[in-house]
């Protein structure tokens, strides 16, 4: 999207995008996108106590038994290949970590809530633009689809 909008702007300064990870435009379709965003648009008071309570949870938790993090961590866990799981454990039970994971899609989340349409900006750059997604793929913006 950032290259697209150089490549709208200054035609000439860009010769080609390719986009690996195309999601901004159909984000609010996804279930699980408008829970993450309702939490990210918090009000700023409520985010803030809610980050010290979340980090010092996650402190507790390290100080526990590994057992404790997997389970608080199960959900997230059954998604990961078997390497994975001690190293998720590790760092999302960081407080430092998670405070940093919670901040930045907190903003990433207030930068990216207005409305977005790729196709549009696409427009007579169509040729120059390559995305990479899979047939099917949700998140691929509809007039590429």
């Amino acid at each position: 999207y950032v290259g697209l909008e150089v490549m709208h702007r200054q035609p000439r300064l860009v010769n080609r995008v390719i986009g690996l990870f195309p999601f901004l435009e159909n984000n609010d379709a996804s279930p699980e996108f408008r829970r993450i965003a309702a939490v990210g648009r918090l009000p700023s008071p409520i985010f803030w106590l809610g980050l010290v309570l979340v980090c010092c949870f996650a402190a507790l938790l390290r100080l526990m038994p590994r057992r404790a993090g997997h389970w608080v961590l199960r959900s997230w866990l059954s998604r990961c290949d078997d390497e994975w799981r001690e190293f998720t454990v590790d760092t999302m039970l960081r407080p430092d970590m998670l405070a940093n994971y919670l901040f930045l899609g907190r903003t990433e989340i207030r930068s990216h809530s207005r409305s977005y349409s790729f196709c549009e900006k696409l427009g007579s750059l169509k040729e120059r633009v390559q995305l990479l997604y899979t047939n099917g793929d949700f998140w691929a913006p509809d007039c590429v689809r």
